[in-house]
């Protein structure tokens, strides 16, 4: 009768491979959901001879996750003069009495 090969999984490395891609599978199905992006997780079990004893076999197990890139998002400035960059374009004026949100503005009493 055949081994399982999920047994013989649960085996390597004293079940860390599980392990390992119960994980990132977890972070896979997250990465996912949140990017809305294909990923993907490899499992590769190597076998071959072990040098050392006649008969016997060094098996390894790794698992690789491919995970989708979170999308970067971008910022808007505008290059100065000087080549610096600033979030105010140089070539814009400002209105009087106008400020941004996050700027708090001056008080000015009116009477």
């Amino acid at each position: 009768m055949k081994k399982a090969f999920t047994q013989t999984l649960m085996e390597l490395r004293g079940g860390a491979v599980v392990e390992e891609a119960t994980n990132e599978l977890n972070t896979l199905v997250a990465m996912v959901r949140d990017t809305g992006k294909a990923g993907k997780i490899t499992i590769t079990v190597e076998v071959k001879p072990f040098a050392k004893v006649q008969d016997a076999l060094e098996v390894t197990g790794k698992v690789v996750a491919t995970l989708p890139k979170e999308k970067e998002s971008a910022e808007v400035f505008f290059p100065t003069v000087e080549n610096n960059l600033s979030r105010h374009s140089e070539r814009q004026t400002e209105l009087p009495g106008i400020s941004l949100a996050d700027t708090p503005s001056p008080r000015v009493s009116l009477g």
